[in-house]
Formats: C-alpha cells, sequence, structure tokens
C-alpha cells in the first residue's frame, strides 16, 4: 500500500489541476493555494507534485487524446475529476521516473478513496485504461516525442502554424516542453561578472544572469542585498531598448509587480509606477524596498489616469493573453481562448491610443506584450500608426539588438522574440516589442 506522504503528493497535484481546471485559476494562484492545505509536506514531496502537475499541463493535448482514443464513449463533462485522475496517471507512466505499476496503483487508489462517487464509480475504468496504457508506455512515449506539437491545444497549433509556418511551430512546441531556467535580472551592470561567479550562472547580454534551476529564490546569494530581481531575460528587452533613460520623466504602466520599473529606476529614471491592482502594487512596492531603488507608485485604470505633465518616455507592457509566458505558465492555453485574444487586442488598442496621448513631442513609448498572437502585437501597431499621423514607428536596428539581431528583428523593425530562440541555452518568453515616437503634425 502507497504511504500517506505518497499519497498526498498525488493528492497536491490533483487539487492544482482541479483549481485550475474547473475553477480557472491561474498556475501560480492554484500553486499557492493547493500547497498551503499540506503545510506539513515534506519539500520533495512538494517538488515531485509540482513536477507532475506542469509535466501533466504541458502534455494536457496529448494526454486528452489518449483518453478520448481509450474510451467507447466520452467522459462527461460533469465527470472532469476522473479525466483528471487519468491525465496525473498517464503523466507519471510516460514522463516521470516512477514505476509503472505504483503509478496504476497510486491513481486508482486515490480514485476509491475519492470523496466524489462519481469518480469513485470510475475505479474500474482507470484501472483498465492506466494498465492498457503502462504495458504500452513506450510506443506511446515514443508516439508522444514524435511530434510535440500534438502537446499543443489546437486553437494555439492552428493560429501558431498559420503565423509562423510548420518548422517554427515545430521548434516553439519543443520549447514548451522543457522547464525553463532562471533569470535574473541584476540592478547594477558593473556586477554582472560577480553576481554570475558567485551564483555558479550565465551571462546573458550586460544584465541577465541564467540559472539553470530557479530552487528557492529568496536563499541565492545577493536576494536580501538587492543585486538582482527574477525576471526572464526577454521581459528583461523593452528597457533596454529605450536607450539612455537618465534623469528623464519615465511613465512604467501596467508596471506591477516592478521588473521594469526596477530596471528603469536603476538606469536612473524618474519613474512613474501605473497599474489598476493596489495588490499587485504592494508587490512592487516589496521589490523596491528590497533593491533599495525608488518610484513613484500610483494605483490607478490607466484609461482614466491624465497626469499633470507628459513624459519623456512610457513603457507599456500592455495586458495580453500571455502565451508567451507558457514555459513557465501551463495553464495558459486552458485559462484563454480565441475570445480572450480578440478581447484584450481591442483592450491593447485604446491603451496604445491613451497612453501615447501623455508622451511629449519627441519622446520615446515602447509597446510590448508577452503574447506570441498577431493580434496583439504586430495588428496593435499597424492599426494604431494607420490612425494616429503624429506617430512614428522608430525600427530596432542591429546595434539596439546585438547579436541577436537577425533572429528577433521583424520585416518592419519591430521585435519578435519566440520561447525557442537560446533553445539550446533554455530558451526565453515570447515577446512583441514596438518603439514610437510623436511628431510634431
Amino acid at each position: 500500500m502507497a504511504t500517506d506522504e505518497t499519497l498526498n503528493s498525488r493528492r497536491l497535484a490533483f487539487d492544482i489541476l482541479r483549481n485550475i481546471t474547473e475553477k480557472k485559476e491561474t498556475f501560480d494562484v492554484a500553486l499557492i493555494s493547493g500547497m498551503a492545505n499540506y503545510p506539513a509536506m515534506e519539500e520533495r514531496d512538494r517538488a515531485f507534485a509540482r513536477h507532475l502537475i506542469t509535466t501533466c499541463l504541458r502534455h494536457l493535448p496529448f494526454l486528452d487524446g489518449l483518453i478520448d482514443g481509450a474510451m467507447d464513449a466520452p467522459l462527461e463533462d460533469r465527470n472532469l475529476g476522473t479525466r483528471n485522475w487519468l491525465r496525473l496517471g498517464i503523466t507519471q507512466i510516460l514522463y516521470m521516473n516512477v514505476e509503472n505499476h505504483a503509478a496504476v496503483h497510486t491513481t486508482v487508489e486515490l480514485i476509491s478513496n475519492s470523496p466524489t462517487k462519481g469518480i469513485r464509480g470510475k475505479k474500474g475504468l482507470a484501472n483498465a485504461i492506466l494498465r492498457r496504457f503502462a504495458k504500452n508506455s513506450e510506443q506511446l512515449l515514443e508516439k508522444s516525442q514524435s511530434d510535440a506539437t500534438a502537446n499543443i491545444a489546437p486553437w494555439l497549433r492552428e493560429r501558431w502554424l498559420k503565423q509562423y509556418g510548420i518548422e517554427e511551430l515545430k521548434l516553439v512546441s519543443e520549447a514548451l516542453l522543457i522547464e525553463p531556467p532562471l533569470d535574473l535580472t541584476v540592478k547594477d551592470k558593473t556586477q554582472i561578472d560577480a553576481i554570475v561567479a558567485n551564483l555558479n550562472g550565465q551571462k546573458l547580454g550586460n544584465y541577465t544572469c541564467r540559472l539553470p534551476k530557479a530552487g528557492e529564490v529568496t536563499g541565492l546569494k545577493g536576494f536580501n542585498e538587492g543585486q538582482w530581481w527574477v525576471q526572464d531575460f526577454a521581459a528583461s528587452l523593452p528597457v533596454q531598448l529605450m536607450g539612455d533613460v537618465k534623469g528623464k520623466n519615465i511613465a512604467d504602466l501596467c508596471a506591477a509587480p516592478g521588473g521594469k520599473t526596477m530596471q528603469l529606476a536603476s538606469a536612473g529614471a524618474n519613474v512613474t509606477a501605473v497599474d489598476v491592482s493596489k495588490k499587485r502594487l504592494l508587490r512592487l512596492e516589496e521589490n523596491l524596498k528590497r533593491t533599495n531603488l525608488s518610484a513613484k507608485i500610483i494605483a490607478s485604470n490607466i484609461l482614466k489616469w491624465h497626469p499633470e505633465q507628459l513624459f519623456d518616455g512610457i513603457l507599456l507592457d500592455a495586458p495580453c493573453t500571455a502565451t508567451g509566458t507558457m514555459r513557465r505558465r501551463p495553464d495558459v492555453p486552458i485559462n484563454k481562448t480565441v475570445d480572450d485574444v480578440l478581447k484584450l487586442s481591442g483592450v491593447q488598442k485604446n491603451l496604445l491610443e491613451h497612453s501615447f496621448k501623455q508622451l511629449k513631442t519627441n519622446g520615446t513609448l515602447i509597446y510590448c506584450t508577452c503574447s506570441l498572437e498577431q493580434e496583439e502585437g504586430e495588428d496593435v501597431i499597424k492599426n494604431f500608426l494607420e490612425n494616429t499621423p503624429s506617430a512614428k514607428r522608430i525600427p530596432f536596428t542591429a546595434n539596439d539588438i546585438g547579436p541577436l539581431s537577425s533572429e528577433i528583428k521583424t520585416e518592419k523593425g519591430d521585435i519578435r522574440t519566440l520561447p525557442s530562440i537560446l533553445g539550446d541555452i533554455g530558451g526565453m518568453d515570447g515577446f512583441f516589442i514596438s518603439r514610437l515616437t510623436k511628431q510634431d503634425i
């Protein structure tokens, strides 16, 4: 019989998956709330549960295809709990270092002990399906590995195929299956080499120290001293591409949790950080305090915010579907849909139009989103330039970008990063970045 610790780690994974699939919580929220229900759980069991749930989410479309193919009749929508247990069981069989018989036995035992009658009633069905998959695990794993695109949600696979082509789709699909490294943005670029050496990391550009594994961030050297903060390499590019901001008045819009605010402040800018979420701004304040940096913080709906003075520069990191962050947020394909892409593109257009009005003539506005969807990037800028005579794009050049220029610069001179870029050392988030200026007309 499985131990309580073994069963509890799987219960935790199930609780997190249930909250994501049924309550539509984000991965981070579901993870935190799930962990809180098991305060005495050892770290190794927490790590197992986290690995199990992230692996399951990254392969979810493929897993569902297996489950549906094994059924004479589809599982009812109301029996999502049984599907979730099957998802976790098959994940252990195919992708984790768990003996097949242990994966089957623990999953069936947990289904048998479920407080939900509808789930308990599927014990025999689950046992038969899992044993069949365990018997054919090598062939199924080979099938999974032969086509990484099968792990992408159909609504995204169709869109990315059209936008990027089959070869890039394959590379992106492969990148999204890999646990991402941990990127740290350093406060003082003159200390980057020392910080990289202290943490046994890898230097990316002038500001990023990359570590192969996340681990406990607060225990790393330099955290308490405020020498760095967690920020994906791609997310650090928008501020770097603003150019010299020292002494300039810069607005960071949709600023929380504050990575870009800290970048701007550490570069000597006078920063006004604006965000609608008071809760998220508290985290920004904590980050500023830890790094001994300062910014003026305003809690406001940006569309209703009218500053007294115009700004030299504006950074608009607009809310988006976040499909570019799926390496770290594998819940995105579950919690977002095509409707969200269309809805948010409208929000982004409104935010860009309003934000541009707060920019001085000859000032610089950086628009960015962590989305891979064209409607949230290229199309927003195209529409804005067509309808705003005073707006002009400032194309990025090789001098702005450096060695990555040929990989991330678009034909129009914007930037499009993909999870597959720098794939040999862990990839990066997907971002769209455009640089605009205001001219007299």
